[in-house]
């Protein structure tokens, strides 16, 4: 807590909060959570938490929260040497431990991003476009066409209203939200590590009643004061982390995402 409170916690994902409610579905799944620290004069400087899982006879050493992270990464301070960094992955990827290392999701910017590309081979690259609210400003009139579009079809069925929600407030509108995207992927025949799992949904709803720094919010767009559509997100500081979208099927197309 004190490395996040120092800005050590590169996302919402690397948080105590987060680690905290991976670890009890973990253990749950007869895997087990390896936290390699490094230190200097007794402070810890990374902290690299991994969790230990079985694949095909072989133990297999991945970021601790997985699947239900966004992003992994290490926790650090930004500016933090390479070397310490360097001995955290030797004792995270320290084969008596570990058959293997597979760590998914790391962004270009991550804090330990440098490291691996010295130390590890990229098996499949993403990337997703962005836009930059800070520097978009829109004024009345201004939005673009599509959502104007999108906004008309949905107030023609009645008052539009957005409410944000957080603590016990979140929590029948994460269940509602969950529920929904559950039917969606069985319609689809897709599947997913978290939604359909029970211990990774009931981490999540324990990440409702965490009042600290990182906190899980849903958005709920109501059409009459009907739901149509819910967003579950994390926050720190002033980033918020779109985590699942799911739309009632009545709404779905006027696109009310």
């Amino acid at each position: 807590q004190a490395s996040e409170r120092a800005g050590g916690a590169a996302t919402s994902f690397q948080t105590f909060a987060m680690a905290r409610g991976a670890v009890d579905a973990h253990l749950r799944r007869n895997e087990t959570p390896r936290i390699a620290v490094v230190r200097r004069d007794g402070r810890p400087v990374v902290i690299f938490p991994t969790v230990l899982v079985n694949r095909f006879g072989f133990k297999v050493a991945r970021f601790l929260g997985e699947p239900l992270i966004q992003y992994g990464d290490v926790l650090c301070e930004p500016g933090t040497g390479k070397r310490y960094l360097a001995a955290a992955w030797q004792a995270a990827a320290d084969p008596a431990v570990a058959d293997a290392i597979h760590l998914r999701k790391v962004r270009a910017d991550a804090r330990i991003a440098p490291l691996l590309k010295d130390k590890a081979t990229a098996s499949s690259h993403d990337e997703a476009p962005f836009l930059d609210i800070a520097r978009t400003p829109v004024r009345a009139g201004e939005e673009p066409r599509k959502l104007r579009h999108s906004r008309r079809k949905l107030t023609a069925l009645g008052a539009l209203r957005l409410d944000v929600t957080q603590g016990e407030n979140a929590r029948s509108h994460l269940r509602d939200a969950l529920a929904l995207k559950r039917r969606w992927l069985t319609a689809r025949n897709l599947a997913s590590g978290v939604i359909g799992n029970g211990d990774w949904e009931e981490a999540l709803e324990r990440l409702v009643d965490h009042g600290g720094g990182m906190r899980l919010r849903v958005t709920v767009l109501t059409v009459a004061d009907r739901p149509a559509a819910y967003e579950v997100a994390f926050t720190i500081g002033d980033r918020w982390y779109a985590f699942i979208g799911a739309i009632v099927e009545e709404f779905a197309r006027h696109s009310p995402g």
